[in-house]
C-alpha cells in the first residue's frame, strides 16, 4: 500500500532516479577527494622546490668564493720571485685569500709529477702524491678542462669525505706544468641542511650529472657516497630541463619519493631534495577517512530511504527524516572540516562557527559568534576585511582575500578566506555569506623567507664583506652615473682616492687580522666624514679607497680629503715602519666640471696622479691634481 497523498508517478520517477543521484554524490565525493589529493601533491612540490633553491644557490656562492681563491693563488704564482720568497711571505702571497674561504680544506700547488710543492696549511706541504686522483689527470689530459668538480674521495689526511676544486696552471708554451686544487669538506653539506625538515625517508642530495652521488643529508649510509648511478630517475629529467619536479621510485632504497631539482650555477652537480610519498599524502589521507566516512554515512542513509520507499512505507515520515538526517550530515562536513568555516550576515556579525574555528585562532566558535568579523582581525587588515563585506553587499558572487588574525595566545595567523554570497530560497535576494578559511601562515613564512634571501643576494653584489662599503663593481657603475648627472646638471664634480701608508709592511709586522682591522677603520673614518646623500665611500680594492663627491668643487674636495686623513690619524694605531709611526693614509684628490669629452678613465687617472704624488711627497698628505695638469700638495 503506497503512503497516502503522494501521487505514484512521482514516487515512480524518485525510485528510477535515486540510484543515479547516489552514484552522482559518490562521483562527486570521489572528485573532491581527487582534488585534496592534487592540492596536497603541489603544495609539497612548491615547498620542495624552495627548498631545492635556496640550498641550491647557499652551494653555488659557496663553490664560486672557492674557486676565486685558486684564482688567486695562480695569479700568485706568476708574482716575480715567488718561488725564491721568505716562506712566510710566500704563503701569504699565495694563499692569503684562501684560509679565508669557508669549507675549504689544505690549498695546495702541486706539480706535474703530482707532488704538492706549496701547501696553504703549512710552509712545508705534507708528503703524498695526488698524480692518480682525477682532479689531476683531468688537467694533465686537457688544456682547456677549466674549474673541474672531483668525484668524491677521502681525504689523505683526516680520512673524512671530501671533493676538490681545481685549475690547471698556465704555461707560456701550454705544457702541463701543474695545477692549484682546493678541498672541500662534504660534511659542510651535511651542517648546510641541518635543521630542516625532511619528513620521514626524506632525503637531500647533491649529485654530479654523470650520476655520481657526492652527499646525502641526512647521512644514514656512507657506502653510496662516489658510487655512481647512470640510469638515476634524476638524470632522465635532467636531460630534458635543469630543474624541475617529478615522483618516480628511487633506485638506490626502491622508495618512492616527490622530486626536486636544480643545477647548482653552472657546475656539473644537481641538488635534489626528495620527500616520501607517505609524508606527502599523510595529511591527506586522514581528511580522505574522514570524508569517506561521511559519504558511507550519506549513501548508507539514501539507500536505506530508497530501500523503505521500495517497501512501501509511511514517505512523508521518512522523507523528514531523511531531510533531518541530510542536515545532519552536512553539519558533520563542516565538523570534520581542518578549514573553519563561517556563516555570517551581510551586516557583518557572524551567525556559525565550525569546530576548527578553535584550532586555527584558539576561541571556542561561541566565543565568537555574534561579534562582528572584524572582531579578532589584525587592525592593520581591518580595512581588507571590510572591503570584502562591501563588495559582497555589492552584488560580487564571490571574493578571495588573504589577510592576519590575532590568536587567542597573542601570536598572528595568516588565513586565506573565500567568501560566497548565499540566497536561502531560489530566485531569492542573498541574506547570508558562507567563508571557508585556511591557515596560511607557513606559506606566507616561506614567502617571506625567499624575499629575504634575495635581497641578501643583492646585497652582497654590490657591498664589500670586509668595510661594509660599497665595491668595486658599485664605484665603477656609479661614477659613471655621477659623470652622466653632473654633465647634465652642470654641477662639480670630486673624486678622492686614499690608499693606506705602507700597508704590506704593516701586513708583515702586525698580522693581516690587525691589517684586516686598520682597513674597517679607515671605512669607518670614510663614514664619519661622508654624511651628504649622494655621497659615496667606495673600498676600490686591497688597501685603496674612493670617495665619490658629487656636486663638490676643489675646495669641498680637499677639506673633505682633510678631514677623512685625520679622522684616521686620529686611531693612533702604531705603525713602526711608517714615516709617521702611526697609521695614516695618503690622498689624491680631482674635481672637474664634466662636459661631453668627459672620460672616467681619464678622471680616475687624474685622481691616481694626485695620489702617487701624495705618496712620493712623503705621504701622510693630499694632493690636488688639476684635469690633465699638475698637483697641488695641501698639507703633511
Amino acid at each position: 500500500m503506497m503512503p497516502s497523498g503522494v501521487p505514484p508517478r512521482l514516487l515512480r520517477a524518485f525510485l528510477a532516479t535515486g540510484p543515479a543521484l547516489l552514484a552522482g554524490f559518490f562521483a562527486f565525493a570521489l572528485w573532491v577527494m581527487w582534488e585534496a589529493r592534487q592540492e596536497a601533491w603541489n603544495k609539497a612540490a612548491l615547498a620542495a622546490a624552495n627548498l631545492t633553491t635556496v640550498v641550491e644557490r647557499d652551494l653555488s656562492r659557496n663553490i664560486d668564493g672557492l674557486d676565486l681563491s685558486l684564482q688567486g693563488a695562480i695569479k700568485s704564482l706568476s708574482l716575480p720571485g715567488i718561488g725564491t720568497a721568505e716562506p712566510g711571505l710566500r704563503q701569504a702571497a699565495l694563499f692569503d685569500i684562501s684560509t679565508t674561504a669557508h669549507d675549504l680544506g689544505a690549498v695546495m700547488v702541486i706539480d706535474a709529477a703530482g707532488d704538492r710543492i706549496y701547501e696553504s696549511v703549512s710552509d712545508m706541504p705534507r708528503a703524498g702524491n695526488v698524480s692518480g686522483r682525477d682532479y689531476f689527470t683531468v688537467h694533465r689530459d686537457r688544456a682547456d678542462a677549466g674549474l673541474h668538480i672531483s668525484h668524491p674521495f677521502r681525504r689523505m689526511h683526516g680520512g673524512d669525505w671530501a671533493i676538490a676544486l681545481s685549475r690547471r696552471l698556465p704555461s707560456p708554451d701550454g705544457a702541463f706544468v701543474g695545477i692549484v686544487a682546493g678541498t672541500m669538506r662534504l660534511a659542510s653539506f651535511s651542517e648546510l641542511v641541518r635543521g630542516l625538515d625532511l619528513g620521514d625517508r626524506g632525503t637531500l642530495t647533491l649529485l654530479q650529472t654523470d650520476g655520481t652521488i657526492v652527499a646525502r643529508a641526512p647521512p644514514k649510509d656512507e657506502s653510496v657516497i662516489g658510487k655512481t648511478f647512470p640510469h638515476s630517475v634524476v638524470l632522465r629529467h635532467f636531460a630534458d630541463a635543469d630543474s624541475g619536479t617529478f615522483e618516480e621510485t628511487s633506485v638506490v632504497d626502491g622508495v618512492r619519493r616527490l622530486y626536486a631539482y636544480r643545477k647548482v650555477g653552472d657546475h656539473p652537480l644537481i641538488v635534489v631534495t626528495a620527500t616520501a610519498m607517505d609524508t606527502v599524502y599523510a595529511e591527506w589521507r586522514t581528511k580522505a577517512l574522514q570524508i569517506a566516512l561521511i559519504v558511507v554515512a550519506l549513501g548508507g542513509t539514501g539507500m536505506m530511504l530508497v530501500a523503505l520507499l521500495r517497501r512501501e512505507v509511511r514517505r512523508r515520515l521518512e522523507a523528514e527524516r531523511a531531510a533531518r538526517a541530510s542536515e545532519a550530515q552536512y553539519r558533520a562536513v563542516a565538523d570534520y572540516s581542518s578549514d573553519a568555516i563561517l556563516r555570517t550576515g551581510l551586516d557583518g556579525v557572524r551567525r556559525y562557527l565550525s569546530p576548527s574555528t578553535e584550532h586555527l585562532v584558539g576561541y571556542r566558535p561561541d566565543e565568537l559568534v555574534g561579534r562582528r568579523w572584524t572582531a579578532n582581525v589584525h587592525p592593520d587588515d581591518r580595512p581588507i576585511v571590510e572591503l570584502v563585506l562591501a563588495r559582497l553587499r555589492g552584488g560580487i558572487p564571490q571574493v578571495t582575500a588573504t589577510y592576519r588574525v590575532l590568536h587567542k595566545d597573542g601570536s598572528v595567523v595568516w588565513i586565506e578566506s573565500q567568501s560566497s554570497l548565499i540566497r536561502n530560497r531560489p530566485g531569492g535576494e542573498a541574506d547570508e555569506i558562507v567563508t571557508i578559511a585556511r591557515d596560511v601562515t607557513a606559506r606566507k613564512q616561506a614567502e617571506d623567507a625567499l624575499a629575504a634571501l634575495t635581497e641578501e643576494l643583492a646585497q652582497q653584489a654590490t657591498t664589500d664583506a670586509l668595510t661594509g662599503l660599497a665595491n668595486r663593481r658599485q664605484f665603477d657603475r656609479l661614477l659613471e652615473q655621477e659623470v652622466r648627472r653632473m654633465r647634465r646638471e652642470a654641477q662639480p664634480l670630486s673624486l678622492l682616492l686614499l690608499d693606506a701608508d705602507c700597508f704590506k709592511l704593516y701586513n708583515d709586522r702586525y698580522g693581516h687580522p690587525m691589517g684586516d682591522q686598520v682597513l674597517r677603520n679607515i671605512a669607518e673614518a670614510i663614514r664619519s666624514v661622508i654624511r651628504r646623500p649622494g655621497d659615496v665611500g667606495v673600498r676600490h680594492g686591497g688597501e685603496e679607497f674612493a670617495v665619490i663627491l658629487p656636486n663638490t668643487p676643489s675646495e669641498g674636495a680637499v677639506r673633505v680629503a682633510e678631514a677623512i686623513r685625520k679622522a684616521v690619524a686620529a686611531w693612533n694605531m702604531p705603525h713602526e715602519r711608517a714615516p709617521a709611526g702611526i697609521v695614516t693614509v695618503s690622498v689624491g684628490a680631482v674635481s672637474v666640471h664634466p662636459g661631453p669629452d668627459t672620460a672616467v678613465a681619464s678622471l680616475l687617472a687624474d685622481a691616481d696622479r694626485a695620489l702617487y704624488a701624495a705618496k712620493a711627497g712623503g705621504r701622510n698628505r693630499t694632493v690636488h691634481a688639476a684635469v690633465g695638469g699638475g698637483t697641488e700638495a695641501v698639507r703633511c
